[in-house]
């Protein structure tokens, strides 16, 4: 009963309360992309829109920025 309460408290924290930001995400690569109608990077139609912390998406983009790849499953 407790880790369910803490659990639920870091979320709500961390994503409700914080800024949440929406991002398009890819199903086959994971790949962040900009079209909503297909993935840039490998060109397949599949993607979904996740919301996110949008503390999650700057780190996301500097580690980008510094040649990381980071897939989003």
């Amino acid at each position: 009963m407790i880790s369910h309460g803490c659990s639920r408290f870091l979320k709500e924290r961390l994503f409700d309360m914080s800024d949440p930001y929406s991002i398009i995400v890819c199903n086959k690569c994971g790949m962040i992309t900009s079209s909503q109608t297909e993935c840039t990077s490998c060109k397949d139609d599949k993607i979904t829109k996740v919301n996110i912390p949008y503390a999650a998406k700057l780190l996301n983009q500097e580690l980008m920025a510094m040649g990381i790849k980071v897939s989003i499953k």
